[in-house]
């Protein structure tokens, strides 16, 4: 048989013989496009601060003043080799998952070589793991030494099927690691996280090309540490995640950008635009590896998650380039 060619018999290759599309990211709750929202939450319970602790520390680390983010005690993890474990335990199973939509807590890593992983689940009082393991690089910027850093994860992603009771950091990978660790919480209430999502449908393999995003604010407050007029930045981070739904939850990678250093360091700008009224509109456009995105069906997803409030940009929005695979039937 011979190859698909263009007019004059040029064979075309893999890449060109697939149909290209374009399709918006969507909330997974209202089908919006619009991201520039807030996605923050209003209510926090306490796990652990060291001055008016809830929970209980159960292993590896002590209250120091010299470990603290805020008040007079944080936590120093002390020196630790693989497969050990920080866990705060609250004495008794409940409904995590269905009571709060983040947990939440600022690190600051004073040891962590490259490409160690530093692993987060919970468990139950009689030490079970009803959820998944996940991994904090996957929400965090970098591991820079002696920098404070928070970290904010959906409930969701744990995928939990039981009522717990402990919260456990596992050192991981690679040691010795040593953090320091202050004001964990449980976070409800507000508009919690929101997900913006794109999949391909039943039938159709999408071969990612690109991803833009497209920024719309006033033409201040585009600094090192700002997000468009956000004057605080993103403290949670503007967070791109390639994964695998389902209840083994599976992350490919992903891409979480705090500043605008890292912002305009990891996308590229297809153009700017200065509007008269003092308005500017950025595209950015990110080229995965083209092989490294690839959509099956809808198990496989691209998300950006919105964890800050966002709601004083003008415009957010993004939108995925794709060649269509027909699967045969």
């Amino acid at each position: 048989m011979p190859r698909p060619a263009t007019p004059d018999g040029t064979p075309l290759v893999a890449r060109q013989q697939l149909i290209l599309g374009r399709a918006p990211f969507q909330s997974v709750t209202t089908a919006s496009e619009e991201m520039a929202i807030s996605g923050i939450n209003t209510t926090s319970t306490l796990i652990w601060d060291g001055d008016a602790s809830e929970w209980t520390l159960e292993a590896q680390g002590t209250a120091e003043t010299y470990a603290a983010h805020t008040g007079t005690y944080g936590l120093d993890s002390g020196s630790r080799s693989v497969g050990q474990a920080t866990r705060f335990d609250s004495g008794t199973n409940q409904d995590i998952a269905g009571s709060y939509d983040t947990v939440s807590f600022w690190m600051m890593p004073k040891s962590f070589k490259v490409n160690s992983s530093l692993d987060i689940l919970w468990k139950t009082s009689a030490g079970g793991t009803p959820g998944t393991r996940l991994s904090v690089n996957d929400y965090v910027s970098n591991f820079d030494l002696d920098t404070w850093q928070k970290v904010t994860i959906p409930i969701d992603d744990f995928a939990l099927g039981a009522d717990v009771a402990q919260l456990e950091l596992v050192y991981a990978t690679q040691g010795p690691q040593q953090f320091y660790f202050d004001e964990f919480y449980l976070n409800s209430g507000g508009d919690g996280p929101q997900t913006f999502r794109v999949s391909s449908p039943t039938g159709q393999i999408w071969h990612v090309e690109r991803v833009l995003v497209v920024i719309s604010s006033g033409a201040t407050g585009w600094d090192s540490t700002s997000f468009g007029d956000i004057a605080s930045g993103l403290p949670n981070g503007f967070l791109l995640k390639y994964h695998k739904l389902g209840t083994e939850t599976e992350t490919y990678w992903v891409l979480n950008c705090k500043t605008n250093v890292e912002l305009f360091g990891n996308y590229n700008i297809s153009r700017d635009v200065s509007f008269a009224d003092d308005e500017i509109m950025v595209v950015l456009s990110l080229e995965p590896v083209l092989s490294s995105v690839i959509l099956v069906d809808d198990d496989e997803v691209l998300d950006f998650i919105v964890r800050d409030d966002l709601s004083g940009l003008g415009t957010l929005r993004a939108f995925l380039h794709f060649g269509r695979e027909n699967v045969p039937t």
